[in-house]
């Protein structure tokens, strides 16, 4: 029998969804969020992560969500964040409506995305110049097969 009862999440329990909206409860009073990952789903503007227990959460972001820098929601780069690609952070408060992120991590999808266009983007421009070799090819047997047949055909 343990020395103190448990009263906070631990281990890595299933993720929650939660919306997206100015106010996203982490770590509510009621602990209906028990559980130290979040996705927050949406679009929109994210001004705090609320009042509610000491904790630290891993939040997963979708591309579309701004986090408002604020002395509620302090981010590393002391601005705001738009979130163009999904993302990972971290956040810690210690119960007092004022969220600290800890870190911060772009999954790199947009560039991973730029990546594969820039390539198949060479990729089309390697196939059109085949395309225009096997084209001269072609004209050059063309005109050879031509010059065999004239050839041919002054000889008899």
């Amino acid at each position: 029998m343990p020395i103190l009862p448990w009263d906070c999440a631990h281990g890595d329990a299933a993720p929650v969804s939660v919306a997206c909206e100015p106010v996203v409860h982490l770590s509510p009073w009621d602990g209906r969020i028990d559980t130290n990952i979040v996705h927050i789903v949406g679009h929109g503007t994210i001004q705090s992560f609320g009042w509610g227990q000491a904790s630290t959460k891993r939040v997963l972001f979708e591309a579309g969500i701004v986090l408002k820098h604020s002395a509620h929601l302090q981010l590393l780069g002391l601005q705001d964040r738009e979130i163009n690609e999904p993302a990972i952070g971290i956040y810690a408060t210690t119960g007092d409506n004022y969220w600290n992120e800890i870190s911060f991590t772009a999954t790199g999808a947009t560039e991973t995305v730029r990546r594969l266009d820039d390539i198949d983007a060479r990729l089309e421009a390697m196939l059109w110049r085949l395309d225009e070799l096997e084209n001269r090819v072609c004209a050059l047997l063309a005109q050879e097969q031509a010059k065999n047949a004239a050839a041919i055909q002054s000889e008899s």
